[in-house]
């Protein structure tokens, strides 16, 4: 798991010609030891509204604060 930053605006995706398909460059900003896995996520009642539940093809989704604090704590938590 890794937690990373938006590096630069988005822009069109160079091998895809649709407007509708854009590409975000991140930048990592910290490794966790211990990955959480979907099925963590998704037997976490407090993560059944988020975009990986809903859409888990995804592979960039927006987190409330305390969605993101709760994956975190799910990380460090882990047996």
């Amino acid at each position: 798991m890794v937690t990373m930053q938006v590096s630069k605006p988005p822009y069109q995706d160079p091998p895809i010609n649709a407007a509708h398909w854009l590409a975000i460059d991140f930048k990592p900003i910290k490794t966790f030891k211990t990955p959480v896995s979907l099925r963590q996520i998704k037997a976490e009642p407090t993560l059944q509204s988020i975009g990986l539940i809903k859409q888990p093809r995804l592979s960039v989704i927006r987190l409330s604060k305390n969605e993101f604090e709760k994956i975190i704590n799910l990380a460090n938590f882990k047996s």
